[in-house]
């Protein structure tokens, strides 16, 4: 009984370290002069791995009238593109994102 109890802690505790994602936030980033968050995700297999698996990057506009929008990856830049709402809202082009895949921290 203890044995089986002790497998069941043990099974717990490696759960806990699996699929481990981390954030990191900067909030220096601007397009068209207006202040924006960029955050870049960290995808982990396991929480004591030294380096992510995965890093994605995303742009928060802190507003309620325009989604986060992906900037993608390193190498996958928009995966799902940038949308005409959220060019025109901002009077932002296709290079102004670009710009902001610079705050991106892909080399974790």
């Amino acid at each position: 009984m203890k044995k089986k109890n002790l497998q069941n802690q043990i099974e717990q505790q490696k759960n806990i370290h699996t699929n481990f994602i981390k954030f990191e936030w900067n909030y220096n980033a601007q397009i068209q002069n207006i202040p924006v968050a960029v955050a870049t995700r960290f995808k982990y297999k396991d929480s004591m791995d030294n380096k992510p698996e995965e890093i994605n990057c995303y742009v928060d506009f802190n507003r309620d009238d325009l989604s986060t929008l992906e900037l993608g990856t390193k190498y996958n830049p928009f995966p799902d593109g940038i949308s005409l709402v959220h060019k025109e809202t901002l009077n932002a082009t296709e290079n102004d994102f670009k710009k902001l895949r610079t705050y991106c921290n892909f080399e974790s």
